[in-house]
């Protein structure tokens, strides 16, 4: 769970995913508008979330900031965090080699926050484990139908293949129908993720966090 204070009782609250066990951490781009260039914010973990320390932003893609239409800002909505510590950590691997078809059912792994107080989101918030078909996918994108993760507060989680445990999908986006049973929910595939580090990098995300940005 990433917190980020911004003063007078408000909150930045979404998710990410530790990729590395040095403590790299994958999120979404969005959740950065509102902070300041290099922000610094609190990590939490477990369910419910406690504290397990602070990371800093370290890359936010320029393609994110200047896209002409959400469609493609949508593709590169992806944001790299370094947790600040020494200990090596338990990490997810990411699949960069299948594709993903209509039909699939992943795992989501968010923490979903729309629905509660401030007191429970900084107190007891918890981490949900819920499943979603695919129900459309393009090169880039992985829409999937309602699950409990389609709320404010999931950017930054993750669809995950129930039989290799490694991350098929980032979630970055709902659609805004205000029942949630109704929503869909958008992920950037790991082909999508690697494509705006090549362009803008010229290394695929494993070779960006290994040269210990």
């Amino acid at each position: 769970n990433i917190i980020c204070d911004q003063g007078n009782n408000h909150f930045t609250v979404a998710t990410g995913v530790i990729i590395s066990a040095d403590g790299y951490i994958l999120s979404n781009a969005h959740i950065a508008d509102d902070l300041s260039n290099t922000p610094t914010c609190a990590i939490r973990k477990g369910s419910p979330a406690v504290d397990f320390g602070t990371a800093r932003l370290i890359y936010l893609p320029k393609a994110y900031r200047t896209a002409p239409s959400d469609e493609i800002r949508g593709r590169h909505d992806i944001a790299i965090w370094k947790l600040d510590t020494d200990t090596m950590l338990t990490f997810f691997g990411i699949d960069f080699e299948s594709k993903t078809k209509p039909g699939e059912e992943f795992l989501t792994l968010s923490y979903p926050a729309e629905l509660l107080s401030s007191q429970i989101i900084l107190g007891g918030l918890n981490l949900v484990f819920s499943n979603t078909t695919v129900t459309a996918v393009d090169d880039f994108l992985i829409q999937s139908r309602a699950t409990l993760s389609a709320q404010h507060g999931s950017s930054g989680g993750i669809l995950v293949d129930p039989y290799t445990a490694r991350i098929r999908g980032l979630i970055f986006g709902i659609n805004q129908d205000s029942a949630i049973a109704q929503r869909a929910l958008y992920a950037i595939n790991p082909f999508a993720i690697n494509q705006t580090l090549l362009e803008e990098k010229q290394k695929t995300l494993t070779e960006f966090i290994a040269t210990r940005p």
